[in-house]
């Protein structure tokens, strides 16, 4: 039983990664165009997207809000990780 509890709990953090990694991605894709980066055009939805966020992306510097959002995303990626050596060591085990 405790073997199921900790794949369902393993489980949970990886769909707590990916939906805040699905959350952050376009946050992390308007500051990228704060910053200057100007190699492909910006794309339409990142005005109206800047504009419905409002003070997410106005309290500090470009490169700062990029530190803040970007190890919120590291962290997504590591609870990613996490399931998936938790899948890794699920399938082995079968």
């Amino acid at each position: 039983m405790k073997n199921q509890t900790s794949r369902g709990g393993i489980g949970y953090l990886a769909m707590i990664g990916g939906a805040l990694s699905l959350a952050l991605a376009p946050i992390m894709v308007i500051i990228k165009y704060m910053t200057g980066w100007r190699i492909i055009p910006e794309p339409g939805w990142v005005d109206p997207a800047r504009s419905a966020l409002g003070g997410l992306l106005t309290f500090a510097s470009p490169p700062k809000l990029w530190t803040v959002y970007g190890s919120a995303y590291t962290v997504a990626l590591i609870l990613m990780l996490i399931g998936l050596l938790g899948l890794f060591t699920h399938l082995r085990n079968r």
